[in-house]
């Protein structure tokens, strides 16, 4: 855990009972964020501080966590998402087997998506948010499914991801992006955007080093590439893999194993199973054709 505990800058996690790791993100290639899936049995207290905003889910509603209330009394919580700001002492208990997805987010993906410097004493209790459990664990299972699947697409679907639960908290909390690039300049970065996807679809590219290259904030990035696409980055990457795909095909020069790895899939399941979701055809039922 040492390498993880670096990613995410932990200050300090004591718990009374054991946390088995059943998974984390350690290799999943994301920036700035990192993933647990953890389990606890029985009874236990934890406290813990990290640099690092930490967004948590149960996955196992009948376990019962209990939460600092008023005047620091502990209280059963209602709710099966927490939300923790950076350098807040997290304090808990529970009470039974019970299962989590801890997701730890670096303050400047905040900071990437709005634009601007951001503050979190808003975010401290935000009851509305903690709530709304559906979307948030349904983001959350995606992100541990993608990270279970050893990411197989890149970096890049677990960051569209990350992308959907930061402008979600910070929407719960009330911030507000800044318009700070006109929509002529938009276009033309988002056609930057779209030549450098293009050049590196052999790549393992991810939307925090598309949004560098082009010098736009993730969140922005995103917006203004559907507006001019009708298409998330991730989506249009995926189309152009496969354009490229049919065009090597064509060819007929290339194994089915090549052509994948040649445009940036894994291996030739990988590549059949996304290609026949595209086109509708397996591979070698389109070369045949």
């Amino acid at each position: 855990m040492s390498e993880l505990g670096r990613m995410v800058g932990r200050v300090g996690l004591t718990a009374s009972t054991p946390v088995t790791y059943l998974h984390t993100s350690a290799h999943s290639g994301w920036s700035g964020a990192a993933l647990t899936h953890v389990a606890a049995s029985r009874q236990g207290v934890f406290e813990g501080s990290w640099r690092t905003l930490v967004l948590s889910y149960r996955t196992s509603p009948e376990a019962v966590l209990c939460v600092p209330g008023a005047r620091g009394r502990m209280r059963r919580s209602e709710t099966r998402v927490q939300v923790w700001q950076p350098h807040e002492t997290v304090r808990g208990c529970w009470d039974g087997d019970g299962e989590a997805i801890n997701l730890f987010i670096e303050p400047r993906l905040f900071e990437e998506a709005l634009g601007r410097p951001v503050t979190f004493g808003a975010l401290k209790g935000v009851a509305a948010f903690q709530r709304d459990g559906a979307l948030v664990g349904a983001l959350m299972r995606s992100l541990l499914a993608d990270s279970l699947g050893g990411s197989r697409s890149g970096p890049m679907l677990g960051e569209s991801i990350l992308g959907a639960l930061v402008q979600h908290v910070s929407e719960a909390a009330g911030m507000q992006p800044e318009e700070v690039l006109l929509r002529n300049a938009e276009t033309r970065k988002v056609r930057r955007a779209r030549d450098f996807i293009e050049a590196n679809l052999a790549a393992r590219v991810g939307l925090t080093e598309i949004s560098r290259e082009v010098s736009m904030s993730v969140r922005h990035l995103r917006r203004a590439f559907h507006l001019e696409t009708g298409m998330s980055p991730h989506q249009y990457l995926i189309h152009r893999r496969v354009e490229l795909a049919k065009r090597l095909m064509a060819d007929g020069r290339l194994t089915l194993e090549q052509v994948a790895l040649r445009t940036g899939f894994v291996g030739s399941s990988h590549f059949s199973t996304t290609f026949r979701k595209v086109v509708g055809v397996a591979p070698s039922q389109f070369r045949n054709m």
